[in-house]
């Protein structure tokens, strides 16, 4: 290999032409594939800031502007399937529902991994169409994505409520239970959101072990009895899967069965009124009246102007009362 000779220079033409060849070579061949990673990184970090944006600005009912936001992210990043669920949820706030299952559909065309989301949203937007069958269709792909699964199931129970499967609306109510937030089902979504990430393997592997080995079903009750009853009491919106299902026994006349999740449901919320109303209907209905009255007086006790409490114990007291009298 030749040496340039002492005090001898590069020639000028090639300071001048090299980097323009490297660039032009780079432009032909959209340059290596580290520009492109980083340049791919950039514009999908730069999407994100105009989808939190977009998602700020459709908080404060300023629509029109949101949707700039969010249509420049798809626009700039058209196979990111978070602007497609954005543009999705924007679509959806406005009313313009056909258009946005089309946007989770595109999002789903994407693979993405929690698919149970798009399906939940797009069965949501059929039954608020009217379309319960293609509702009900969405919801059981979601269920079967198995990831958060009780929410899933109450809006089967909804969707099936519709269409008049009473059997199929109690199953699912008892889905819905049988998937409250336990520490156990708890511990099962976090291995499944994150068995794919490479990241999280070691917590995964740690999480088996502790399941597997150090950390049984029985160890998880003792906490589950008291840290769930304790969540659902501050939270209503779950405790009314046990009002769900109380309500579909009782749709379906079995009333034993009514009753038992109506008693559960009001453990937790011993405020609702017009339920403990219900379950005295419930006990009058199975014939146990002295027990309904005292349901309906201890409606009386928390609120003494409780009209359907009033009532109801006035046709119990009645020489001719009956169940179906306190349904008018």
């Amino acid at each position: 290999m030749r040496e340039l000779k002492k005090g001898s220079s590069i020639p000028g033409w090639l300071v001048i032409f090299a980097p323009v060849a490297i660039i032009s070579l780079l432009m032909i061949f959209q340059g290596p594939p580290w520009v492109k990673k980083v340049s791919e990184k950039a514009s999908r970090s730069e999407a994100l800031n105009l989808i939190d944006l977009g998602k700020q600005l459709l908080k404060e009912g300023k629509n029109a502007e949101a949707f700039l936001q969010i249509d420049g992210a798809l626009k700039m990043c058209p196979d990111f399937v978070e602007a497609h669920l954005s543009m999705g949820l924007l679509l959806n706030a406005i009313s313009r529902k056909k258009e946005a299952i089309e946007s989770f559909e595109k999002a789903v065309a994407l693979d993405p991994k929690k698919k149970e989301l798009l399906y939940n949203n797009i069965g949501l937007i059929y039954y608020d169409l009217g379309d319960y069958e293609r509702a009900r269709e969405m919801f059981y792909k979601s269920a079967s994505r198995g990831l958060r699964p009780a929410k899933i199931w109450r809006n089967i129970g909804m969707v099936e409520e519709k269409l008049g499967n009473k059997e199929a609306v109690i199953m699912a109510y008892l889905q819905a239970i049988e998937h409250r937030p336990t520490l156990t089902n708890l511990y099962m979504d976090m291995l499944k959101e994150s068995s794919d990430e490479d990241v999280y393997a070691w917590c995964v592997d740690t999480i088996k072990i502790q399941l597997e080995k150090g950390l049984s079903q029985v160890d998880l009750e003792r906490y589950d009895s008291k840290t769930v009853d304790s969540y659902l009491s501050r939270n209503a919106g779950l405790s009314s899967d046990y009002l769900n299902l109380a309500r579909a026994y009782e749709s379906a006349q079995e009333y034993q069965d009514a009753l038992y999740y109506f008693e559960i449901y009001l453990r937790r919320q011993p405020g609702d009124l017009s339920t403990r109303n219900r379950m005295g209907v419930t006990l009058a209905r199975l014939g146990r009246f002295s027990e309904a009255e005292r349901v309906f007086a201890q409606t009386l006790r928390q609120d003494p102007d409780n009209v359907g409490a009033k009532k109801a114990l006035q046709m119990l007291r009645g020489s001719d009362a009956s169940d179906e009298d306190l349904l008018r």
